[in-house]
């Protein structure tokens, strides 16, 4: 039977993790140097790279705000996986990856196919709910010229930071957590902190970024892998920070939670398809 598509098991996470030094104190700063990157990226963009712009151009087109405002995001993040990674390796030696998280691989063709369906989904739960109104008023902010720079570098941006979310929530602490405990505790400990580590997203909001974190841990529990959670997690990044860039999770509501929730379930049901399916081509 081929490695990579042998049965998923979770003990595999507990094999992999044996060798590593298991103290508790390790996953808190590896989490921690994340977070210490976030926020020294952060104040860096706020106190002199945000400064050093609107000095330089004064006149900057909404376009161009925009265009920076993504740019500091990817920035941010980077640094952030800089850090973790860095801790991560001083910590943990020779720890498992955080893009596959069992004996499957991580699959650039999962990331996009996931992706572009959770688009497509992403998709027509904004026109079912607001109509196409509101997307059309904000394709009109700019000449498709200006688009095409916009969505490369929001492609870039978001893609680091959704990707930086999935390898530190899912690809990280979510097996580290399970090598130490139930899955089913792990879950539930790695929902609560990604959910934490979105503040101020009222109540609405709130459920529906946990209801990410558990349908993602749910699909890396299937897969074995962050591939599909990288895709869906990017896409829908952008299509909210482009589409509606001046909403924030606090302006959810709770026909978006319910249209995410379906979306979440369709999309996690193509993940289980193709994961059945590959384990039943390659018994």
């Amino acid at each position: 039977m081929n490695t990579r598509m042998q049965h998923y098991s979770f003990e595999a996470w507990k094999a992999q993790w044996h060798p590593v030094p298991s103290h508790w104190w390790r996953l808190v700063l590896a989490v921690l140097a994340f977070l210490a990157g976030l926020v020294a990226i952060g104040a860096l963009g706020h106190f002199a790279i945000i400064p050093l712009v609107k000095s330089a151009f004064p006149d900057i087109s909404p376009h161009g705000r925009e265009l920076v405002q993504f740019g500091l995001i990817g920035l941010q993040f980077a640094g952030g996986l800089s850090a973790f990674l860095f801790v991560k390796r001083l910590l943990h030696k020779e720890a498992p990856s955080v893009l596959a998280s069992s004996s499957a691989s991580f699959r650039v063709i999962d990331t996009v196919m996931s992706g572009v369906l959770f688009l497509i989904l992403a998709f027509i739960s904004m026109v079912i709910i607001d109509g196409t109104q509101p997307i059309v008023e904000r394709l009109a902010e700019h000449p498709p010229s200006a688009w095409i720079s916009l969505v490369l570098i929001a492609l870039i941006a978001v893609g680091i930071q959704a990707s930086v979310e999935e390898v530190i929530f899912r690809g990280y602490l979510l097996p580290a957590l399970a090598s130490r405990m139930s899955v089913v505790t792990a879950v539930v400990v790695a929902t609560v902190v990604f959910t934490v580590g979105h503040p101020q997203s009222g109540i609405f909001g709130t459920i529906g970024v946990a209801l990410f974190s558990l349908l993602f841990s749910i699909s890396i529990l299937r897969a074995g892998s962050i591939s599909f959670a990288m895709g869906a997690h990017v896409s829908n990044n952008m299509a909210m920070m482009l589409l509606f860039p001046e909403m924030s999770n606090a302006d959810a509501r709770l026909v978006d939670v319910a249209s995410l929730a379906a979306s979440l379930v369709i999309w996690l049901a193509y993940v289980e398809y193709v994961v059945r399916w590959r384990r039943s081509k390659f018994q």
